[in-house]
C-alpha cells in the first residue's frame, strides 16, 4: 500500500514538504513580529499627533479635520474592489507556473479597477462635497479640506496592488514600515507648525495627507523596483 513520504505532509489538494512548512512558519513568525512592532509605533505616533492637534487647534478646526478624514474612510468602505484577494488568489499560482503574460494581465486589470475607484471618489468629492459641506455643516472649510486630501486618496487607491505584490514576494517590511515613516513625517510637520505658531486645520490636513502620500508612493515604487 502506498504511503506519503515521511518528509511530506498531506493536505486536501497537495503535499507540503517539511522544509517548506518550516520556511512558512519562520516567515509567519517574522512577519507577525514586524507587524506587531510597526503597529505599536504607529499607534504611539498617531496618539501623539492627536494630542497635539487636540490641544493646539480650536474645537471647530479640529472637528473639520476629523470630518474630512472620516468622510474619505466612509467612502472607501464601499469602494474596496477586493484587489488584494484577487491577486492573492491567482497571481501566486501564475508565478509558480511562470505564466508572465497572465500575471501581467492580472496586475493591469487590478490597476484599471483602482483607476475606476479613483474616478468615482473624485466625482463624489467634486460633485457633492460642496453641497454636503454647505447643507450639513454650514461651512465651506470642510469642502476645502476634502479637496486638499483628494489627490492623496486618488493616488492611494493604487497602493493596494503594490502592497499585495510585496506581500506575495515576501517583502513584508516594505508594507508595514512606510506608514510608520509617513506618520512620523506628518508629526514633524505638525510639530514645526506648532512651534512656529502657524498650525491650523489646513496645516494639519496637509501634514497628514503628505505622510499618507509618502507611504503610498513608497509602497508603489518599491513594488515596481523589487
Amino acid at each position: 500500500m502506498w504511503a506519503p513520504h515521511r518528509d511530506l505532509i498531506f493536505s486536501d489538494h497537495y503535499f507540503v514538504s517539511l522544509p517548506k512548512l518550516e520556511h512558512w512558519k519562520k516567515q509567519v513568525l517574522s512577519n507577525s513580529a514586524m507587524g506587531l512592532g510597526a503597529s505599536f509605533i504607529l499607534v504611539f505616533l498617531s496618539l501623539f499627533r492627536v494630542v497635539i492637534l487636540g490641544r493646539e487647534l480650536e474645537i471647530e478646526e479640529y472637528g473639520d479635520v476629523i470630518i474630512a478624514l472620516n468622510f474619505f474612510q466612509i467612502i472607501l468602505l464601499f469602494l474596496r474592489p477586493g484587489i488584494s484577494d484577487l491577486l492573492y488568489r491567482f497571481l501566486s499560482d501564475s508565478e509558480q507556473k511562470k505564466s508572465n503574460e497572465f500575471a501581467s494581465s492580472l496586475i493591469t486589470f487590478s490597476l484599471y479597477l483602482s483607476l475606476a475607484c479613483a474616478f468615482v471618489i473624485g466625482g463624489l468629492i467634486l460633485g457633492i462635497g460642496k453641497w454636503l459641506a454647505a447643507s450639513f455643516y454650514e461651512t465651506r472649510e470642510i469642502y476645502v479640506l476634502l479637496v486638499v486630501l483628494l489627490p492623496v486618496y486618488l493616488i492611494d487607491q493604487f497602493s493596494e496592488s503594490g502592497s499585495t505584490l510585496l506581500r506575495i514576494r515576501d517583502k513584508f517590511a516594505f508594507v508595514v514600515f512606510p506608514p510608520v515613516l509617513g506618520t512620523f513625517l506628518s508629526l514633524c510637520w505638525i510639530w514645526h507648525a506648532k512651534s512656529s505658531g502657524t498650525l491650523n486645520a489646513y496645516h494639519a490636513v496637509m501634514a497628514i495627507g503628505a505622510g499618507q502620500l509618502f507611504a503610498s508612493v513608497f509602497i508603489q515604487f518599491t513594488a515596481i523596483l523589487i
